[in-house]
C-alpha cells in the first residue's frame, strides 16, 4: 500500500490555494451587492455538491484517483484564475463550478486514504489542511484590504496547479475496515462543523463587515478559527485516544461558543470564541474521519462524513443567511444551539445507558 506522503503534499496546496479564493467569496459577494439571503444561499451552493459526489463513488467501480485529481486540478486551477475578470455575474457561476470542483478533491482525497496503511493517515491529512486555513485567511484578508482581489485570484490558481504536481496515483481497495459496525450518530458533531463553517463565512464575515471591521481584521478572525484549528489537527496526528463518543461530546461543547456573539461582537470575545470552536472544529474532522474510514463499510462512512458535513455547512450559510436579515446577530444563538440539544442528547444516553464512551 502507498504512503500517501504525496497525496499530504498535494491536499497541503490544493487546501492553501482554495481556502485563499474561497474566503473572498462571501467578502466579494457582499462587494457586488448581493444580499444576506443571497450570499447564504452561495454557501448552500458550495456545499451541496459533496454528498453527490460521495454518493457517485459509493455506488461506481472507481479503481484509481490519479486522472481525476490531474483533471480536476486543473480546471479548478484555470476557473481560479477567471475570477480575475471581476464580473458579477459570472461570479455566480465560478463560484458554483469551483465549488463542484473542490468537492471532487476532497472526496477523492479522503476516499483514498482508505487504501493507505497509515494508522495516523486521517489526522495527517486533517493536519495537512488544517495548517492552510490558518494561513490562507489572512492573506487573503491583506489582500482584499489593499484592493487586490486580482492578486488573490492569480495566487490561488497558482498553488492549486502546484498541488496537480504531487498528485499520487492510489489505488482504491473497497476492502473491510476493522468491523466496527458504524452508527451515524456517533457522527453528528461533523454537521455542527460545517454549520460553523458555513455560518462563519456566509453569514458571520458579511455582517461583521457591514459593522465596519476592515477585511484585515475578519482575516485575523479567519485565521484564528484556523489556527486553533492547525494547532490541534497537529497535535491529534501523534494522539491515539479514539473514544468517539466522548470525543462527539467535547467537540460539541466547543462548537457551540459561536452562539456568544449574539451577546456581543466585541473582537477579543470572537477571537476567543472562534478558537475554541477551531478546536471543536478539528477534533470533530480529524478524530471522526478516523472513526469513519476504519470501520466495516470505510466508503459508506465517508459517505455519511460528507453527509452530515454538507447539511451541516447549508444549514449554517443557506439557514444562517435567510434568518440573518431580520435577526441579524441574533442568528448565532439560534445555529449554535444544535450543538447543546446534540449534547444533551448524549448526556441523556449515557445516564440511560443507551450507549457507553466506547
Amino acid at each position: 500500500m502507498p504512503s500517501g506522503n504525496r497525496l499530504i503534499a498535494s491536499t497541503f496546496f490544493f487546501a492553501i490555494g482554495w481556502f485563499t479564493i474561497s474566503f473572498t467569496f462571501p467578502l466579494e459577494a457582499r462587494a457586488f451587492g448581493f444580499n444576506a439571503n443571497e450570499i447564504g444561499f452561495f454557501g448552500f451552493a458550495v456545499s451541496l455538491p459533496f454528498p453527490l459526489v460521495a454518493f457517485l463513488y459509493l455506488r461506481t467501480k472507481v479503481t484509481h484517483t490519479r486522472g481525476i485529481l490531474i483533471v480536476n486540478g486543473i480546471l479548478i486551477s484555470v476557473l481560479s484564475l477567471m475570477f480575475m475578470i471581476e464580473q458579477k455575474s459570472l461570479f455566480i457561476w465560478l463560484l458554483v463550478a469551483t465549488g463542484f470542483l473542490q468537492s471532487i478533491f476532497w472526496i477523492t482525497a479522503e476516499i483514498s486514504m482508505t487504501s493507505i496503511r497509515d494508522d495516523r493517515i486521517a489526522e495527517r491529512y486533517t493536519a495537512a489542511w488544517g495548517v492552510p486555513n490558518f494561513i490562507s485567511p489572512f492573506v487573503a484578508g491583506y489582500l482584499l484590504q489593499i484592493h487586490q482581489f486580482k492578486l488573490a485570484a492569480a495566487l490561488s490558481g497558482a498553488l492549486l496547479f502546484i498541488s496537480v504536481l504531487f498528485v499520487q496515483d492510489i489505488k482504491i481497495e473497497r476492502h473491510p475496515g476493522n468491523g466496527t459496525s458504524f452508527r451515524p450518530l456517533y457522527i453528528f458533531p461533523l454537521f455542527s462543523a460545517g454549520m460553523t463553517f458555513g455560518f462563519f463565512a456566509y453569514v458571520l464575515l458579511p455582517l461583521l463587515k457591514g459593522s465596519s471591521y476592515s477585511y484585515q481584521t475578519l482575516g485575523i478572525f479567519g485565521s484564528a478559527i484556523g489556527g486553533s484549528m492547525a494547532i490541534t489537527t497537529v497535535i491529534l496526528s501523534f494522539v491515539r485516544y479514539s473514544k468517539i463518543v466522548s470525543l462527539s461530546m467535547i467537540a460539541s461543547v466547543l462548537m457551540a461558543l459561536p452562539g456568544l456573539i449574539a451577546i456581543s461582537i466585541n473582537p477579543l470575545l470572537i477571537l476567543l470564541v472562534l478558537i475554541g470552536a477551531g478546536v471543536g472544529i478539528a477534533i470533530a474532522f480529524s478524530k471522526i474521519l478516523s472513526y469513519a474510514i476504519r470501520t466495516e463499510k470505510p466508503v459508506q462512512g465517508i459517505f455519511y462524513y460528507e453527509l452530515f458535513l454538507a447539511l451541516g455547512y447549508s444549514a449554517g450559510s443557506g439557514v444562517g443567511g435567510m434568518i440573518s436579515g431580520p435577526l441579524g446577530y441574533l442568528t448565532a444563538a439560534v445555529v449554535f444551539a444544535v450543538p447543546l440539544l446534540y449534547l444533551f442528547f448524549l448526556m441523556y444516553g449515557l445516564l440511560r445507558r443507551k450507549f457507553s464512551l466506547e
